[in-house]
C-alpha cells in the first residue's frame, strides 16, 4: 500500500473523470471484492502519440486510463479503458474492453498465463 503513494505512481487525470465515472468504477470494484473475495486489480495510463505534457518538468498526460480486474479463483477477468476526458457515458459497459486489447495498446503482458 505504501508503494502506491509514490509520486512516480501518479498521472494527471481529468477531474470530471476522476470524480465521476472512474470513482464509480472503483466503488463497483470494492463491492465485487466484498462479493467475491480477493481480486487482482491492475490500473495504469495509456499514452498516445500526441505527447501532451504539463508543467515545467514536463509530465506526460495520458490519453486514457485502463483498469483490469481478475478473479484468480474463477479465472475470470474484465478490462476497462476510460478516455482521460469528461465521460460521455455513465454506463460502465460502454468502457469495457477485452483484456487482450489493453495488452496490445499498452504493450504490456498483464497475465503471464495467457
Amino acid at each position: 500500500m505504501v508503494e502506491s503513494f509514490y509520486l512516480s505512481n501518479i498521472a494527471p487525470q481529468n477531474s470530471s473523470l476522476n470524480r465521476g465515472a472512474w470513482a464509480r468504477l472503483e466503488g463497483d470494484i470494492r463491492q465485487w471484492v466484498l462479493e467475491r473475495g480477493d481480486l487482482v486489480v491492475i490500473t495504469g495510463p495509456v499514452f498516445g502519440s500526441e505527447g501532451a505534457v504539463i508543467g515545467q518538468s514536463p509530465v506526460r498526460v495520458p490519453v486514457a486510463f485502463y483498469k483490469v480486474v481478475f478473479d484468480p479463483f474463477r479465472r475470470e477477468g474484465v478490462g476497462f479503458v476510460y478516455p482521460n476526458a469528461p465521460p460521455t457515458s455513465a454506463a460502465r459497459a460502454d468502457y469495457q474492453v477485452p483484456i487482450e486489447q489493453i495488452e496490445r495498446t499498452t504493450g504490456l503482458a498483464l497475465f503471464s498465463t495467457r
